[in-house]
């Protein structure tokens, strides 16, 4: 009766050792136990410093600095003003001059709004992305949470239970 309460002792460790991990899957040791590492980070240290094994690096830093500059360039169609021209002629052209100027500044303030709007579109969908995969994460997390849970207290009851039958026994 002993052995089988010692061996459902043991299942039921390994049982709560693989709750356990599968719940922290991805989780460094130094996330789950900062003290410990650090001190067998600091233990490692004297070590290497009583056996003179230190490593040392050296790190060599170049850089450069480019700036990159796009425009766009559209060509325009305008009128010559002539020295030669009389009073009304320079005026219409100047008036020509000033019309065309007016309709490539309306294009281009429609092509800007246009390209905010698309960029707006793309901001609040990505946004919208975004809200969805953190809500199916969350729920990942909550299921991920209980059924590591329920593993962790099948675990301990199993150990329990081996325990209770090894005093028996």
């Amino acid at each position: 009766m002993q052995e089988i309460g010692n061996v459902i002792t043991v299942i039921g460790v390994i049982v709560t050792l693989v709750a356990y991990f599968g719940r922290h899957s991805g989780v460094s040791l130094y996330e789950l136990e900062p003290r410990l590492m650090s001190q067998w980070s600091s233990a490692r240290g004297w070590v290497r410093r009583k056996l003179r094994r230190s490593t040392s690096v050296t790190v060599n830093v170049e850089g450069a600095a480019s700036i990159v500059v796009t425009a766009s360039a559209r060509g325009s169609v305008w009128s010559p003003i002539q020295p030669d021209d009389d009073i009304d002629v320079r005026a219409e052209k100047l008036a020509q001059n000033l019309d065309r100027l007016r309709d490539q500044v309306e294009e281009n303030r429609s092509e800007q709004e246009s390209l905010v709007l698309q960029l707006e579109q793309r901001l609040t969908e990505r946004a919208s992305d975004l809200e969805t995969r953190m809500i199916e994460q969350q729920l990942e997390g909550r299921q991920v949470a209980t059924a590591a849970m329920r593993w962790e207290v099948r675990g301990l009851m199993l150990t329990l239970v081996g325990t209770v039958l090894s005093i028996l026994g």
